[in-house]
C-alpha cells in the first residue's frame, strides 16, 4: 500500500525520501484488502465501491439498477418541507409602571409544520427450509441411557466441529426444516415502502423586564423551541435478521412432533432500522436573571435557568408488525426513538469593571469575571450515529462487537466553568489577558478506534491579546495563545453509568504555545 518517493529539494528543504501512497496500486483497488468483508474487523463495514458485500444474498430482491452499483431497496429519498408563521405583541415602555416598578416586553407565539416523506424499503432475511443440519443421539440398543435429544447443529453454512466430522458413536444426521411461517416470511425479499409524518409545534414565548431604578432589572423568560431530528436518522430503512437455536435441546424454537421428537426449527426475527416517524425534540425553557449596571463601565449579574426537554431522540427498541408472502410476525427492532427527554438546569453569575477611578494610566484597567454550574438529569447521551449503512443510527459501531456503554452527560457540557479576562484600554492600546477553565466533559459517547465513550479532563488555558492603533488606519496587533502549555488529557469510560463511570488514561496531547503578528488596515 506505500512506496517511499524521493520529493527532491524546494518547499521541503533538503531532498529526502519519504514513504507515501503506492499510486498504483491503489488505482488498483489495493485498499479493498482493507474492507470489513476481508478483515472481518474496523470501525465501519463498508466494502469497496459495486462490490455489495454485505448486502448480497440471494433470494427474491431486484437487481442492482442499471448503471448503478446499488439495488432499489438499497436507496431511501428524504424530503422535509416546513412552514412557519409567527405573531408578537410588545408590551410597555420606559414609561409604563406597575407602582414605582417598570415593565416592558414582549409575548409571541410561532407555529412550524414539519412534513418529511420517506421512501426506503424494509430487507427480510433468507431461511433455507432445508439447509439446517444437525447431529442427534439415538437410542442405542444394550448401551446405558443417554440424553435423550443432544444438539449439535451448523446453521447454513457456518459449521461448527459436528459438521466438519462424522458423528460420533450413536448420533446420527438430521436435517430440521424451518417452520412453514418461518420460511414463508423469510424469504429473503425486500419490500419498498413510503412513509409520510407530519409534525405541528405552537412555540409560545414571553420575555418581561422590570426595571426597580438605580440601574437595578429582573428579566423573565419563557419559550418553547424545537430541534428536528438529523436527516440521517430519518431513512425509512429496515434490515431483519433471523435467530436460531443453538445446542441446548430445550429452546423453544426447536419444534417436535407427538412423540416429542424434534423435526423442525422456527427461528425469532430481530431487526435494526432508522425511524422515519421520529418527532423532532422540544425544550420548554425558563430564565431569570438580575442585572445591576453600577457604573458606565461596570455591570454585575446573576441568572437562574431550567430547560426541560420532550421527545428526547434516543436508542431503544419497539414492537412492530411486519407483513411479508403472507405471514405476519411482531419484531423487535432496534433504532432511535423518541424517549421521555430530561432536564438541564443551573446559575451562572458576571462582573464586569473599567476601574476609570484611578489615576493617570491605571484607568484603562479592567476585569472580566464568569462562571457557570450545569446540572444534566435524566439524560443519557445514546451516541446515535447516521452516517452511513444499515445499523439503524445504532450506538455500537459496526465492527465493535457490539460494544457500548451508557454515559450519565450530553457531549460538551462541563458541570462548572468559569474566565477571568484582565483587560486595558488606554492611549490605543487594547490588551487582554484570558484565562478559561472548565471541568471534565464527555467528548464523544462512542469513539472512533476503542468504541468507548471519551471524556476530557478539567482542564484551563491562558491566551493573550495586544492590539495598538497607531492611527486610525492602522492597527498592529500580536496574538498568543495557550501560554501555560496546557495538556489535553483524555480518558476513557470502561464501565457503564449504572456501574460507576470508571475512567483510565486514554491519551494525552498539546497545540503548544503560538503567537501571531498581524497588521490591519482600514480605509
Amino acid at each position: 500500500m506505500y512506496d517511499v518517493h524521493n520529493f527532491g529539494g524546494g518547499y521541503l528543504g533538503p531532498s529526502r525520501d519519504l514513504v507515501f501512497f503506492d499510486m498504483n496500486r491503489l488505482e488498483d483497488h489495493a485498499a479493498d484488502l482493507l474492507s470489513f468483508s476481508n478483515l472481518g474487523v474496523g470501525q465501519d463495514q463498508w466494502s469497496s465501491v459495486c462490490s455489495n458485500g454485505g448486502t448480497a444474498q440471494t433470494g427474491p430482491r431486484a437487481a442492482e439498477i442499471p448503471g448503478t452499483c446499488f439495488r432499489p431497496d438499497e436507496i431511501n429519498k428524504i424530503s422535509e418541507s416546513t412552514k412557519a408563521v409567527y405573531a408578537m405583541l410588545k408590551f410597555g415602555s420606559n414609561d409604563t409602571r406597575i407602582g414605582s416598578v417598570g415593565v416592558s416586553g414582549n409575548i409571541g407565539v410561532r407555529y412550524i409544520e414539519t412534513k418529511d416523506r420517506v421512501s426506503g424499503s424494509t430487507v427480510f432475511p433468507l431461511l433455507d427450509p432445508a439447509a439446517f443440519s444437525c447431529a442427534r443421539n439415538v437410542a442405542i440398543p444394550g448401551a446405558p441411557p443417554t440424553v435423550p435429544y443432544t444438539i449439535g447443529c451448523y446453521l447454513f453454512g457456518n459449521a461448527d466441529l459436528l459438521a466438519t466430522t462424522p458423528p460420533p458413536p450413536g448420533f446420527t444426521d438430521v436435517v430440521l426444516a424451518g417452520s412453514p411461517d418461518a420460511t414463508s416470511f423469510a424469504n429473503g425479499s425486500s419490500v419498498a415502502e413510503k412513509v409520510s409524518s407530519t409534525h405541528h409545534n405552537f412555540l409560545p414565548s414571553l420575555n418581561v423586564r422590570f426595571d426597580f431604578g438605580n440601574n437595578w432589572f429582573l428579566r423573565f423568560a419563557a419559550s418553547r423551541a424545537l430541534s428536528r431530528p438529523d436527516i440521517g436518522l430519518l431513512k425509512n430503512y429496515t434490515t431483519i435478521d433471523r435467530t436460531l437455536p443453538g445446542s441446548d435441546p430445550n429452546d423453544p424454537r426447536y419444534i417436535r412432533d407427538g412423540s416429542g421428537t424434534i423435526v423442525r426449527v422456527a427461528p425469532t426475527f430481530t431487526g435494526s432500522g432508522y425511524n422515519p416517524r421520529l418527532k423532532p425534540t422540544t425544550a420548554t425553557m425558563f430564565d431569570l436573571s438580575l442585572e445591576h449596571y453600577f457604573a458606565d463601565v461596570g455591570q454585575f449579574s446573576a441568572a437562574v435557568f431550567h430547560k426541560k426537554f420532550q421527545n428526547y431522540i434516543q436508542y431503544g427498541s419497539t414492537l412492530v408488525e411486519f407483513e411479508n408472502n403472507g405471514v405476519s410476525q411482531e419484531i423487535e427492532i432496534r433504532g432511535p426513538e423518541n424517549g421521555k427527554g430530561g432536564k438541564v438546569y443551573g446559575i451562572e453569575g458576571s462582573f464586569q469593571r473599567y476601574f476609570d477611578f484611578l489615576p493617570g494610566a491605571l484607568s484603562g484597567l479592567g476585569i472580566q469575571l464568569n462562571g457557570t454550574y450545569v446540572k444534566n438529569k435524566g439524560i443519557t447521551n445514546s451516541g446515535l450515529k447516521n452516517q452511513s449503512g444499515t445499523e439503524g443510527g445504532g450506538q455500537a459501531q459496526p465492527g465493535s462487537s457490539g460494544t457500548v456503554l451508557t454515559v450519565n452527560s450530553l457531549e460538551g457540557l462541563s458541570k462548572y466553568a468559569f474566565n477571568v479576562v484582565g483587560m486595558y484600554e488606554k492611549y490605543g492600546f487594547a490588551v487582554r489577558l484570558a484565562y478559561n477553565w472548565r471541568s471534565k466533559f464527555l467528548v464523544t459517547a462512542v469513539d472512533c478506534c476503542t468504541y468507548l465513550p471519551a471524556w476530557q479532563q478539567s482542564a484551563g488555558f491562558l491566551d493573550g491579546s495586544i492590539r495598538y492603533a497607531v492611527n486610525p488606519h492602522i492597527e498592529l496587533s500580536l496574538q498568543a495563545s495557550n501560554l501555560l502549555n496546557t495538556e489535553t488529557k483524555l480518558k476513557q469510560q470502561v464501565t457503564s453509568a449504572e456501574n460507576g463511570s470508571v475512567l483510565v488514561p486514554n491519551s494525552w496531547f498539546t497545540n503548544g504555545r503560538r503567537f501571531q503578528l498581524g497588521i490591519r488596515g482600514k480605509f
